[in-house]
């Protein structure tokens, strides 16, 4: 017996004892507990059983609300950095703020990011055509980017390491060949975060290139055309460079060197590639 069918026998005696559901709190906690399993059964399961345009219904909607959320956290993060420079602002809304930050932080509000990323990580890895996944990714990578400037360091965190997981499970599950370039759309992402310098902090930066750096280190072969956007994304690296050097102290210095010799490493690895096709590819920009 199915969840459904269950659900539906809760409904059904209800009915006929003619409780109402407000009046019965038993009655309500069975139905939200059945509810939340259909629920999790619903996203467990739409990756693996619905047809190509309800998948990619499903992930717009799932993308739209996450957003939602994260730009009203962004306000709430906002309106607490404000009430500490003015002290009359009411106590009240400052704590509604605070609890509002809290709820998403300890999982009482579930993040749809989250979600999302359970999706899309399941989808990859139980082997659905390429042009499903090529279909979805735009809206997914958008959206991740999004989610990794965000205000928060806890969500920039996981959205990031979340580009780096589903990147790295495509990676595992589908190889390009010769002639296709989708690996390129795949390493878009961190094009855009360091090129066009949508990171807010060095912490986020730094989380990039180290993301870049274990696809450089573990999945050499793999990347093929992806290395077009790797090599985008680490040009954003030089006005980094440049700043630096006008600064004597240490960490600037480091920072700098670090950079340097990642876009060495990373380089050298590329000259690595045994296929011509691949790096001639790459050298056009």
């Amino acid at each position: 017996m199915n969840f459904e069918q269950q659900f539906d026998i809760i409904l059904n005696v209800i009915k006929l004892q003619k409780h109402e559901l407000e009046s019965d709190s038993k009655d309500m906690e069975h139905i939200i507990e059945y509810l939340s399993l259909l629920v999790s059964q619903i996203f467990e399961t739409i990756s693996l059983k619905c047809n190509l345009s309800l998948l990619i219904s499903f992930i717009c909607e799932l993308c739209d609300y996450s957003r939602i959320q994260l730009i009203k956290l962004n306000e709430q993060i906002d309106l607490l950095s404000g009430s500490q420079s003015k002290p009359m602002m009411m106590t009240l809304i400052r704590m509604n703020a605070i609890n509002e930050v809290n709820q998403y932080m300890d999982g009482s509000k579930p993040l749809m990011l989250f979600r999302l990323v359970e999706v899309v990580l399941r989808f990859v890895r139980n082997g659905r055509p390429l042009l499903h996944f090529m279909k979805i990714w735009p809206t997914v990578s958008t959206h991740l980017v999004f989610a990794s400037t965000h205000k928060d360091m806890n969500i920039s965190k996981k959205a990031i390491a979340s580009l780096h997981d589903i990147i790295n499970a495509f990676l595992s599950s589908y190889s390009e060949l010769d002639f296709f370039h989708f690996n390129e759309s795949l390493f878009k992402p961190y094009e855009k975060l360091l090129r066009y310098e949508m990171c807010n902090s060095e912490i986020q930066q730094e989380l990039v290139l180290y993301s870049i750096c274990e696809f450089v280190e573990g999945e050499l072969k793999e990347i093929r055309s992806g290395w077009k956007s790797i090599f985008k994304a680490l040009r954003g690296l030089r006005l980094s460079i440049d700043e630096t050097q006008e600064y004597r102290n240490e960490q600037s210095k480091f920072n700098c060197s670090h950079h340097v010799q990642i876009l060495t490493d990373t380089f050298e690895a590329f000259l690595r590639t045994d296929n011509m096709h691949i790096l001639a590819y790459a050298s056009i920009s």
